[in-house]
């Protein structure tokens, strides 16, 4: 499955580091593998992002750290397990441009459980989480 969401942040001073502008993104249970996050050609790159589960930071990895770029798109791969609800991160997003709102398309890949041959909960203590890990990466390389 892939989701795609589009958001639009407000030109500076709306919406800063301290105060960003917070974007429910519902999901679906299961394993987040593929992450696209694809950036407006502005310059200088002023839109700024976070994504966080509840009230912790999950990317960038780093509490001070956030993605900018001019005109690309941040591609990474992930083994994000999301089981617990509710299902869905929240992106923060500022933009230190203070003449036009920007937009940032964001785009989530998962793996639902049934495509793993699992059944929720997956968290069970009987699931070995390395034999996941091990389809994960033969279904990556075929």
């Amino acid at each position: 499955m892939i989701y795609v969401f589009e958001i639009e942040t407000a030109a500076s001073p709306a919406y800063t580091a301290d105060v960003p502008l917070e974007t429910r993104l519902p999901l679906h249970p299961g394993i987040i593998h593929q992450i696209d996050l694809q950036f407006p050609k502005m310059f200088p790159a002023t839109l700024r992002l976070k994504i966080f589960q509840g009230i912790t930071q999950i990317w960038p990895s780093n509490p001070t750290g956030n993605f900018r770029t001019l005109d690309e798109t941040i591609s990474f791969r992930e083994s994000f397990y999301l089981f617990d609800t509710p299902y869905e991160l929240i992106a923060k997003t500022w933009n230190k441009n203070t003449a036009y709102p920007l937009n940032l398309r964001l785009r989530f890949g998962i793996l639902q459980p049934w495509q793993l041959g699992l059944t929720m909960p997956i968290l069970s203590p009987h699931i070995d989480i390395t034999e996941i890990e091990e389809q994960l990466n033969q279904d990556i390389t075929t």
